[in-house]
């Protein structure tokens, strides 16, 4: 492994405490989420090569499903996220589609009737799939570690969210991005 994906692994490390503890809130002290499913799309970005190959601005979408909240920090939400890029140009494809536990938390108080800025971590799988990406073969799959680093404002119903998604490399082909999404809750 070279320098810089050796820091995101540790980067990754590191977050995965939060995450964890997030989702191991006991059932009995956790309160329920009043719209705990979230719907979004938007664009994304390839940042490593793959952008390069392709379109450097694609399809970005995503669904996560809070499955709890803590009473101890309003506004949080934990739970499972799912999240798509689609870029293509010329014959050259690149999906990334992940699944992450995920952690949200307001980066303020939050109080009734005013928008909440929050911040979230999530680690999970990504599955990179290419083709006619100029790497020597005509198609590639891989399913790395990898995680999500999230800010956003939510109105309650609905929420602006950016990330930075950490899916990791396949056939030499780098497939991290940066995502800029508006969605619903339901």
């Amino acid at each position: 492994m070279n320098r810089s994906t050796n820091r995101t692994m540790a980067a990754l490390m590191a977050a995965a405490p939060i995450v964890a503890a997030g989702l191991s809130i006991q059932p009995a002290k956790a309160d329920p989420v009043a719209k705990p499913l979230s719907v979004q799309v938007g664009v994304g970005s390839f940042t490593g090569n793959a952008g390069n190959r392709t379109e450097r601005t694609g399809v970005h979408a995503g669904a996560s499903y809070a499955m709890t909240s803590s009473p101890d920090i309003p506004g949080s939400r934990y739970g499972v996220d799912v999240d798509e890029n689609y870029n293509s140009r010329g014959g050259s494809h690149m999906n990334v589609a992940g699944v992450t536990l995920a952690a949200r938390v307001p980066l303020q108080t939050a109080t009734a009737g005013k928008p909440l800025i929050y911040g979230g971590l999530g680690l999970g799988a990504f599955n990179l799939q290419g083709h006619n990406m100029g790497t020597g073969t005509t198609s590639f799959q891989k399913t790395n570690f990898g995680g999500k680093a999230m800010v956003g404002v939510d109105t309650g119903r609905a929420f602006v969210e950016g990330s930075y998604i950490v899916a990791g490399s396949a056939s030499g082909v780098r497939a991290d991005s940066v995502n800029l999404g508006v969605g619903m809750h339901f």
